[in-house]
């Protein structure tokens, strides 16, 4: 009974542990700098995996919203610029088409190489 127990929250923590890492890595005091010192301490060796499989499923979660996002901003046919033959813009196109396709650097990876903020007593 007792193995059937440890196998269960064995299942659960890792899902738990992957949003409490997540959470902990979103709040602008700690980033990964929190995760990693406990992960050393809980995982050891397989430190550094367990930190990869964290920012892989940060990465996944940014990628979708970003998704889900571009759907939502994507202008509608009205507001595109239109020339008098009807027809749309060829630069306004070939500049949207030239930023989506731009490679940069993901938000998060800019939110994670900035600094971490001090800590602060009054910050909730």
């Amino acid at each position: 009974m007792a193995k059937s127990m440890v196998e269960k929250i064995d299942k659960y923590w890792s899902h738990i542990n992957r949003i409490l890492a997540i959470a902990a890595i979103l709040d602008p005091r700690n980033k990964m700098n929190c995760v990693a010192h406990y992960f050393e301490k809980l995982y050891g060796d397989d430190a550094n995996s367990e930190m990869t499989r964290i920012r892989k499923t940060l990465d996944n979660l940014v990628h979708e919203f970003q998704n889900k996002n571009e759907v939502v901003n994507e202008p509608s046919p009205l507001k595109r610029g239109f020339n008098e033959y009807g027809d749309e813009d060829d630069f306004a196109r070939s500049k949207r088409q030239k930023v989506r396709s731009t490679p940069l650097r993901s938000e998060i990876d800019q939110y994670l190489e900035s600094d971490t903020m001090p800590e602060d007593n009054e910050f909730n």
